[in-house]
């Protein structure tokens, strides 16, 4: 199953009102329909942020909420150009937590310090069920041992983050590796 990718541009139109046109977003340039057709002068195409960047400020976002931070202002905290991305992932995230949760302290017998745990947490509430996740399992947990790796707060727990959730991948068909605990039955 191929990952979609989404992508919000606001294209400078005019409206039809009630007999002269509105022009809406006047101060955005023209981007055309198809960013490969750009000639040498014209702006660089646009960017979308990596993945491993959006998980690690997904998972800072988590970790302040589990401190106590209320999540909009946790959300309003990262940058605006990042900000929708982390708030799709966030929300995807805090929906499926306890799940993530249960599926950790099945991994690890031991709690890891609270960034680390909120990135785990975070790669497992994306990707427990592949059908409903927003990328494929295996990018979810190259790009979350990627964002471990580019923090120096998560560095020294990359390999132990990448551990778990190759674990999970191997183990995710069994009932308990769903997140479901022994003797439910499903």
């Amino acid at each position: 199953m191929a990952a979609a990718v989404f992508r919000v541009v606001l294209i400078p139109c005019t409206k039809s009102g009630f007999g002269r046109p509105v022009t809406i977003a006047p101060n955005l340039p023209e981007l055309p329909s198809d960013p490969s057709r750009r000639g040498s002068g014209d702006t660089p195409p646009l960017q979308q942020p990596p993945l491993w960047r959006q998980l690690q400020l997904t998972a800072t976002a988590l970790a302040s909420i589990r401190a106590g931070t209320s999540g909009s202002v946790a959300f309003e905290a990262v940058e605006p150009a990042l900000r929708p991305g982390v708030q799709s992932l966030g929300f995807q995230v805090l929906r499926w937590l306890g799940r993530a949760e249960a599926l950790r302290r099945h991994l690890a017998k031991r709690t890891p310090p609270p960034l680390p745990d909120a990135l785990l947490c975070t790669a497992l509430a994306l990707a427990w069920d592949a059908a409903s996740a927003p990328y494929e399992p295996f990018t979810l947990v190259d790009q979350a041992v990627e964002a471990a790796k580019r923090n120096p707060a998560t560095r020294a727990q990359a390999s132990f983050i990448n551990a778990c959730l190759r674990r999970f991948l191997r183990e995710r068909d069994e009932p308990y590796g769903r997140g479901c605990p022994p003797g439910c039955g499903g």
